[in-house]
């Protein structure tokens, strides 16, 4: 199973939003336009990914704690022989 990385796909998104805002400040529409439809997509697989995480993150088993043992009988000391 692939590991998910939300981490980078949020990096990933806001570098785009970013890229779009500047292409937008530039004057440069037709590149806003593009780069902003692409970060829409982005946004959406984003999402899937942060929910894909937390579901695997929920779902990792608890720690149980170790079966307790059973008192053992106690150690007397051998008689010499």
């Amino acid at each position: 199973m692939i590991k998910p990385q939300p981490y980078r796909w949020t990096f990933g998104t806001l570098v785009l939003i970013a890229l779009a805002a500047v292409a937008g400040y530039l004057r440069l529409p037709s590149f806003a336009v593009t780069l902003a439809l692409i970060a829409v997509i982005a946004i959406l697989l984003t999402y899937d990914e942060w929910t894909v995480y937390l579901k695997q993150r929920a779902a990792k088993p608890k720690h149980e704690p170790p079966t307790t043992i059973p008192d053992f009988p106690a150690q007397t000391k051998r008689p010499n022989r």
